[in-house]
């Protein structure tokens, strides 16, 4: 019988971000497929992923070189389709194991149809993508209520591709950004969101690099470079809507879909923004005297406690976000009604 071929996706470098099916799968496999693209690095990062789960498996390489040759890419496809159907038909398991999530922008699936029209038994085995942990890491959400994401090849955008997809209403993230950096910071700069761009570099690798303000950073990067931009204050919040970039000095109610929120913006003071993270143009200054403070540690905020056992807010930007605090508020009114009853009780 022909064995069964898994492309098993082992997230963006930081092995505790493995699946329970992914683990489990590479540990059963007879042949650990790694793909390699000539220089050694996209090999090295897959095996560094799995090194715990490697025992008596075999180790087989596959040439995927990194190349805009389409005939020399073919070429190495077949060949690598040719290397996993020798292992397949002998009965062995093979799990190919891919960086990330094998459907976003993984070379994999031009594999998987070569080895699907010879058929072959194929499993996909999901994994973390690198934007999903760079949020994480960045504890910044992708897209909150009505926003969209939108996921964008920066290596393989055409000239002014950039900038035209600027202009579409929602929230983006852009992969493989290496050298197109400079051009996207510049790009973005003219919109005025570089405040609002964060770069991720080699996520969850040990050279990992977080730059939370794109403002600071110009230099070329490496190809495992991706930038996050929260820019779902241009989202019209439905599908179809429309959109056109507005000039820099429009108030924002003349950007179709421009949010308003019920808060206050305390410009003048001396500290403001006094929490970074927070767009200026979204940033509550009624939460300094946060409600949600006398939950203690159930407020769900970034707090730490101080050598005096009181609470520290310092780094907590969370309720300073547009109305993202009043929305919190209005979750715990019950619990706060219920502590100014009993303190009104004393």
């Amino acid at each position: 019988m022909r064995g069964k071929l898994y492309g098993v996706s082992v997230g963006p470098g930081d092995p505790e971000l493995l699946t329970l099916k992914a683990v489990r799968v590479i540990e059963g496999a007879d042949v650990l497929a790694v793909p390699d693209a000539g220089k050694g690095a996209s090999r090295r990062s897959a095996l560094n992923i799995i090194a715990n789960h490697i025992f008596s498996q075999e180790i087989l390489d596959c040439p995927m070189p990194m190349t805009h040759d389409q005939a020399a890419l073919d070429a190495a496809h077949e060949g690598v389709a040719g290397l996993l159907a020798s292992r397949l038909d002998a009965g062995r398991t093979v799990a190919f194991v891919t960086l990330g999530d094998a459907g976003i922008y993984s070379s994999l699936y031009y594999i998987v149809d070569l080895m699907r029209e010879r058929g072959y038994e194929i499993e996909i085995v999901p994994g973390i993508p690198s934007f999903c942990a760079a949020a994480a890491r960045m504890r910044r959400p992708l897209c909150e209520g009505a926003e969209r994401l939108l996921i964008v090849p920066a290596a393989n955008c055409g000239e002014g591709e950039i900038d035209r997809t600027l202009d579409v209403p929602a929230n983006k993230v852009f992969m493989k950004v290496g050298r197109r950096l400079p051009e996207l910071r510049e790009a973005l700069e003219r919109r005025g969101l570089t405040e609002d761009a964060a770069l991720a570099v080699d996520v969850g690798l040990t050279s990992e690099r977080i730059e939370p303000d794109l403002s600071q950073v110009d230099e070329e990067t490496s190809y495992f470079s991706l930038v996050l931009l929260r820019d779902g204050a241009n989202c019209s919040g439905a599908p179809g809507g429309s959109y056109e970039h507005e000039p820099e000095e429009a108030p924002a109610s003349a950007v179709q879909g421009a949010h308003e929120y019920p808060f206050v913006t305390h410009r003048d003071c001396p500290y403001f923004p006094c929490h970074e993270g927070v767009p200026a143009d979204e940033f509550n200054c009624l939460f300094c005297y946060c409600p949600l403070y006398t939950l203690g540690p159930d407020c769900g905020g970034n707090f730490t406690y101080n050598a005096h056992g009181y609470k520290d807010c310092t780094a907590c930007a969370m309720p300073h976000r547009g109305d993202a605090g009043t929305k919190l508020v209005k979750l715990h009114f019950a619990q706060l009604a219920e502590l100014a009853r009993h303190g009104a009780d004393a």
